[in-house]
């Protein structure tokens, strides 16, 4: 059906030993365009979630109220939010180093949801420059500085 293919080139520090794959040291390098590119996705992915929340309160009142429980659709989605949400919380946790900033952005995730994980998110990516590797999103300050191409 769709498929994804992940782009890789070489980084400017590593020059590859072979032409074996395996010693071919590339990371996810994202250009200045599509750093540009998903810095606006993310940006717009958070404006959406922000709208469809403010506007179902809007239209439709508070989510705690008995009657939109008695769905049994509604629990499923909750449930099914929450152990996703479980995941990256548990990122968030390894991610953040000072326990403040750990506690505010769990207790914000959860409590507003898909929005605030997209700030969250968009924040990691302003924090890369063009010719960066995305494992600068995914990990954690020390984990990112302790990973050196192979033969450094």
């Amino acid at each position: 059906m769709w498929e994804i293919q992940l782009k890789t080139r070489a980084s400017p520090s590593s020059t590859p030993s072979s032409t074996n794959d395996k010693d071919n040291h590339t990371h996810m390098a994202l250009s200045s365009s599509e750093l540009t590119a998903s810095r606006v996705v993310i940006a717009l992915l958070a404006a959406f979630g922000a709208f469809v929340i403010i506007y179902t309160i809007a239209t439709d009142g508070q989510p705690f109220r008995k009657d939109v429980w008695a769905v049994p659709w509604v629990k499923a989605t909750v449930a099914d939010f929450y152990v996703n949400t479980f995941f990256l919380v548990w990122w968030i946790y390894y991610k953040e180093q000072n326990l403040v900033s750990r506690i505010f952005w769990i207790l914000t995730v959860l409590c507003l949801g898909s929005p605030v994980t997209c700030i969250y998110v968009l924040l990691q990516f302003l924090k890369l420059r063009p010719g960066d590797s995305v494992s600068k999103v995914l990990l954690n300050e020390t984990t990112s500085r302790s990973i050196k191409p192979k033969g450094k």
